[in-house]
């Protein structure tokens, strides 16, 4: 698959969808199989992603070594600053509830 590119990825993508989606396919395992679809396209979609995807493949052995290389992509980004402010505030509050 990493021969293909980025418009064969996403006209294929297309193709598959309109064929699984659960609103047009009545069989019982649409939405699963649309649901597995969809995971496909996230991963080939992205040449970076792809290439991840290829080495985990490539190296089965060294999964768990390399988890975070994988999955470093999809982890949401948070500000610093807003988890201590958070986890300071909430500190207040326990303070405070537990002197009443």
């Amino acid at each position: 698959m990493t021969s293909q590119t980025k418009k064969e990825v996403n006209k294929a993508y297309r193709k598959l969808a309109r064929e699984l989606h659960p609103d047009h396919n009545d069989a019982p395992d649409a939405h699963e199989k649309f649901e597995l679809l969809v995971a496909a396209y996230e991963t080939l979609k992205s040449e970076v992603s792809r290439n991840d995807y290829d080495y985990l493949l490539d190296h089965p052995d060294v999964y768990y070594e390399h988890f975070y290389r994988f999955f470093r992509h999809s982890t949401p980004k948070v500000d610093v600053s807003s988890i201590l402010g958070i986890s300071g505030i909430v500190v207040s509050v326990g303070h405070y509830l537990r002197k009443i």
